[in-house]
């Protein structure tokens, strides 16, 4: 389990890697990443290419739309977490999705 760091916008780790599920997705140098630049999750096919996540109908939809992609913006159904101009961003200062593994909270990001 890697201890990810949200501070002046941006994700980190210990390592500057963040691995999720079997390395399929990195983050190195301000840049997300998966092995052949295609980040697949459950049955979306998302791609992540020139900084912009997109997926096939350029609609991303996370469990009960508790996150969404649209017009280049990823969003919850409160806007606390957007994703723009490569950055990630919430208000105040707290992320989480739901049930999942990564989860946002007193400037610590557990995976895992």
């Amino acid at each position: 389990d890697d201890t990810l760091t949200y501070k002046d916008d941006t994700l980190s780790s210990k390592d500057d890697i963040l691995r999720y599920k079997d390395d399929t997705l990195t983050y190195k140098d301000d840049t997300l990443s998966s092995k052949d630049d295609i980040l697949r999750y459950k049955d979306d096919t998302l791609s992540y290419k020139d900084h912009t996540l997109t997926d096939k109908d350029h609609t991303l939809s996370y469990k009960n739309d508790f996150l969404s992609y649209k017009d280049d913006i990823l969003t919850d159904k409160d806007d606390t977490f957007s994703y723009k101009d490569d950055t990630l961003t919430d208000k105040d200062d707290t992320l989480s999705q739901k049930d999942d593994s990564l989860s946002y909270m007193d400037d610590t990001q557990l995976q895992g």
